[in-house]
């Protein structure tokens, strides 16, 4: 159960169901904060660990509930950034997509955590991308002008998103990426 949180999003889960992620928001005009969930420590809000950072959400935890991603509002970076974290590594910033204006957000990660996959932005507009940690973009379908990736297997070789075909925003396709 999670206790006094205010309004809790919940976004992912550890395989083991030993660690919940996602966001909390005390109320309106109160930056939103993530938070991590263990059945030992409870709900505890989320420290980047960093002086300035004002907002942030977890949107994924690893298969061993060892690394979160998410994302973080912080003046001192040019937009919001996404984001990965763990004990051993503390935070990682990717890098950004070639002619990006934003840093990716991770929207998945292996059971290790090792490789994240999620939307960043190039000079087309959204598209999926990986990175472990050097990024990838996944490309967009047809003449379509956006792509997610939103999950990826175990180890992280294969990825699982969607896409739209054509700029009307309509015909959107379920994906598969593989590193092949």
């Amino acid at each position: 159960r999670f206790y006094n949180m205010g309004e809790v999003e919940v976004y992912d889960v550890a395989g083991d169901g030993s660690v919940a992620v996602g966001l909390v928001s005390n109320g309106p005009g109160v930056p939103v904060s993530g938070f991590t969930w263990t059945e030992a420590g409870g709900s505890i809000a989320f420290d980047l660990d960093h002086p300035t950072t004002e907002s942030g959400a977890l949107w994924c935890v690893s298969g061993d509930g060892l690394v979160v991603g998410g994302s973080a509002s912080d003046p001192a970076w040019s937009s919001n950034r996404g984001f990965t974290w763990s004990a051993a590594n503390g935070l990682v910033l990717p890098d950004d997509a070639p002619g990006g204006s934003e840093s990716p957000y991770p929207q998945g990660l292996s059971s290790d955590g090792s490789v994240a996959c999620g939307v960043a932005r190039d000079t087309d507009g959204d598209v999926g991308a990986r990175w472990a940690p050097a990024l990838t973009t996944l490309g967009r379908l047809g003449a379509g002008d956006w792509s997610r990736a939103t999950s990826l297997s175990g180890d992280g070789s294969v990825l699982a998103g969607f896409s739209n075909r054509d700029s009307t925003g309509g015909d959107i396709e379920a994906t598969r990426w593989t590193e092949a």
